[in-house]
């Protein structure tokens, strides 16, 4: 019988407190998930809104009224001092019951109080992020538009009376020099491709400066075409709609036969040294747009590293042979070399 009356001592006020508070918040309607849901702090409700924190005020003071009702059965209210200090004297465990619903309710404030932090962080940081992409998303358009912006207000160049290049280039260029996402901010250089760019350019000067010079008359041929292989391969990469279209309608076929026996069929620059060294210039140019916009000092030394004046800025490119000029006399079919022509340059 004792133990019965010490289980339900134990028991029965904490059963009590919860039975109260779930009736309270949830209109009478007891159930497992929501006695599970009555021991949750939501960040998203106030503190006096939270059914645990009630629960932690009237679980101490169902004690307080269940241990006083042991505690004071037969004593009779006295209004004395004698009375109050007999009532506290018999009162000692009630009412430390009931002083633990100030260290409870304390505890269980202080948790809702992180929740709602916790919560304000995220929200913070959600919102953060959102600026975050917001503005990356604006970096990236921005630098697109600005490339774009760049290349417009070049204007219209001649290169050597012979080329007339208007720098209007190709959207899709900005997506081909610059790898990144709109939601990571400024994309950066594809510096594979502008490696293979500058490569390409300075073995075509290298190749020029050979046919110039045509000390090997039976390569020469070998130089021209692998010069103009690498000018188209540029032109085209980068939109040069100036060689592809404008130079490319002057230009012949020229066909024969690599060191290895292979055959040979490629496109001329023209059919004038002029027009060979025009279309070096005007690829050398973008290519130099190109880094100058992004800013790649490097790279930009890289280009100029090992110029030769008669290829890239004088006019001795006519003078550089004694001979003459290889490429004429070449496309005339005069010896020692004459090349093979398989079609003749198309009206634009």
């Amino acid at each position: 019988m004792e133990t019965l009356q010490l289980a339900s001592l134990l028991l029965g006020p904490l059963v009590f407190s919860l039975v109260l508070v779930l009736s309270i918040f949830h209109r009478g309607e007891i159930a497992a998930h929501k006695l599970l849901g009555t021991m949750r702090l939501s960040s998203d409700n106030g503190l006096v809104n939270q059914p645990l924190f009630w629960l932690s005020i009237a679980a101490p003071a169902s004690y307080f009224l269940a241990t006083g009702v042991v505690c004071w059965y037969g004593h009779s209210v006295s209004i004395t001092s004698e009375g109050f200090s007999n009532f506290i004297k018999i009162s000692a465990l009630p009412l430390g019951l009931l002083s633990l619903a100030i260290p409870l309710g304390v505890t269980v404030a202080r948790f809702h109080s992180t929740e709602q932090t916790a919560k304000q962080i995220s929200i913070a940081s959600n919102q953060l992020s959102i600026a975050q992409n917001k503005n990356n998303v604006d970096a990236f358009y921005s630098h697109r538009k600005e490339f774009f912006a760049y290349f417009d207000k070049i204007g219209t160049v001649t290169f050597i009376d012979t080329l007339v290049v208007e720098y209007q280039i190709n959207p899709k260029l900005h997506g081909l020099i610059f790898h990144g996402r709109p939601e990571t901010g400024t994309p950066e250089i594809n510096a594979k491709l502008i490696s293979e760019l500058i490569s390409r350019i300075k073995f075509v000067r290298s190749c020029l400066d050979k046919v110039l010079r045509d000390e090997d008359p039976e390569l020469t041929l070998t130089w021209y075409t692998n010069a103009a292989r690498d000018i188209y391969w540029i032109s085209l990469t980068l939109g040069i709609r100036e060689i592809n279209t404008q130079l490319n309608s002057v230009s012949h076929v020229l066909t024969g036969f690599y060191d290895d026996g292979a055959p040979m069929r490629q496109r001329s620059l023209g059919t004038t040294t002029v027009q060979a060294i025009a279309a070096y210039r005007v690829a050398k140019s973008y290519i130099l747009t190109i880094l100058h916009f992004a800013g790649d000092e490097k790279s930009i030394d890289e280009v100029y590293d090992g110029e030769i004046a008669h290829i890239d800025t004088t006019s001795a490119y006519l003078r550089v042979n004694a001979g003459g000029l290889v490429i004429e006399r070449n496309f005339a079919g005069l010896p020692p070399t004459p090349w093979n022509v398989e079609s003749v340059p198309t009206t634009a």
